[in-house]
């Protein structure tokens, strides 16, 4: 996909879910592709914002979370002996992303476009929310559960 084609794809102004959560896991793909194929891609992984911090989102919207190990920590870490960063930088650039290196072995994936971040701050908005909700439901279950042995048991 070239910049143009990925800048259209994601300036467009209406966003599903489902389109937002294939546009994840495109990134995502593309990033372990660039970095398998620099021999990069040892003890890595993505991860949602949501589960790794369990707090609401904030803006701009982290899109993922890309947790390294191996040589992509030394080579997003500073230090790229072999020149790989400029590369990954421009993988992300093509779809109108950037990073930042939180904390040395974490990159937060941002978008810089809109109405893109926008799509992103509405859904990760929601999936918090219907996290809490997840949790008091748990809560719910339980006294009722509770309940019904204490007066039916």
């Amino acid at each position: 996909m070239s910049r143009d084609e990925g800048i259209h794809f994601a300036t467009r102004q209406k966003w599903s879910d489902a389109d937002l959560e294939v546009e994840i896991a495109t990134l995502q793909g593309a990033i372990q592709s660039w970095a398998e194929s620099k021999d990069l891609w040892f003890d890595c992984g993505f991860k949602p914002y949501l589960d790794h911090v369990a707090g609401e989102p904030h803006e701009p919207p982290v899109v993922t979370l890309l947790i390294c190990g191996g040589d992509l920590v030394t080579v997003l870490g500073g230090e790229d002996p072999e020149g790989h960063e400029p590369g990954f930088r421009e993988i992300l650039e093509k779809r109108g992303y950037f990073y930042e290196n939180l904390n040395g072995y974490t990159m937060a994936i941002y978008t810089e476009l809109e109405p893109l971040s926008s799509a992103f701050v509405r859904y990760f908005h929601w999936r918090w929310v219907c996290s809490l909700v997840t949790q008091d439901t748990a809560d719910v279950y339980q006294e009722l559960y509770d309940h019904f042995v204490r007066n039916h048991g």
